[in-house]
């Protein structure tokens, strides 16, 4: 039995509360109808059906739905502070206008897009709830919703470490107040857009597509200015064409198959396309095996 059955005293949920407390409503149908207004205090709502039922402009504080079913729900203007959300189910709810601040979800969560416009303002808030939510999807087996949660969580973050390292308001002038605290976000908001840049967060394949073709293009921009160290078997000098083989060659670690002879930053430059390559199919492998495990 779960433990926030066992401290409340059992009652029935009617329309037209006021301020309740302490209470918990259980194994009820409350299909159709509509909640409006009120203020529940640390109450339970147990296997509580909500089919086709209107939510609005209730207060929920500290509370605990729980196996509770949100059918075609209408949920708009509630606040939901520091409630909990176990094995409910979500579905196709019209979410508008709610405070879900420091609400917690567990083996369940709602669509996205539904949620979106009602996540935190405070980015760090949003990130952690975006990632609880992000959790929650995956291990749902749902990888659209884990996905889209996972990136606002991170771009959440990313906006959080912004603020931080360039302090405007009174709450991040408080909580980074020194020069150190400021750099360490810096350096996080840094990774983390490298992290992006790179490979996509590891959920987007074009952003690793991308790093393999500009490395490349890079590495025989390198190769051009060090031309006079890359020679065929001939003895001549290599043209334009073999630069751009080359480039293409050393990042999947066989120059050698170019034919062509290396030496001085030439050489070099093989040596360290060849790590970047490396890698790059270590990201790429990590990337399709996330893909592949997901579904």
């Amino acid at each position: 039995m779960s433990s926030y059955l066992t401290r409340l005293r059992k009652e029935q949920l009617t329309t037209g509360r006021d301020r309740t407390e302490d209470r918990l409503f259980i194994n009820q149908l409350f299909d159709g109808q509509t909640l409006r207004d009120g203020l529940y205090l640390r109450c339970t709502f147990a296997n509580i059906s909500f089919k086709s039922a209107t939510l609005d402009h209730v207060r929920f504080s500290a509370c605990v739905f729980e196996d509770c079913y949100f059918r075609e729900t209408t949920i708009k203007d509630c606040k939901f502070s520091g409630t909990r959300f176990i094995n409910c189910d979500f579905i196709k709810p019209t979410i508008s206008g709610c405070d879900v601040k420091y609400a917690r979800f567990k083996g369940c969560f709602p669509p996205f897009d539904e949620m979106d416009q009602n996540l935190p303002g405070e980015w760090n808030i949003r990130a952690a709830m975006a990632a609880n939510l992000s959790a929650e999807a995956a291990s749902a087996g749902d990888a659209k919703e884990a996905r889209k949660y996972l990136l606002d969580s991170i771009r959440s973050n990313e906006r959080h470490l912004k603020a931080a390292f360039d302090p405007k308001t009174k709450y991040y002038q408080d909580h980074f107040p020194r020069w150190r605290h400021r750099w360490r976000a810096f350096r996080g908001l840094v990774f983390s857009r490298m992290n992006g840049f790179i490979w996509g967060y590891g959920e987007r394949g074009l952003a690793l597509l991308r790093s393999v073709f500009l490395t490349v293009l890079l590495f025989f921009a390198l190769f051009w200015i060090t031309q006079e160290s890359i020679h065929t078997t001939a003895g001549h000098e290599a043209n334009v064409g073999d630069w751009a083989w080359l480039s293409a060659a050393s990042i999947v670690s066989n120059s050698g198959a170019t034919g062509l002879t290396v030496d001085g930053w030439a050489r070099a430059f093989v040596l360290l396309e060849g790590g970047a390559g490396l890698l790059l199919l270590g990201l790429f492998v990590t990337y399709v095996y996330r893909a592949v495990t997901r579904r």
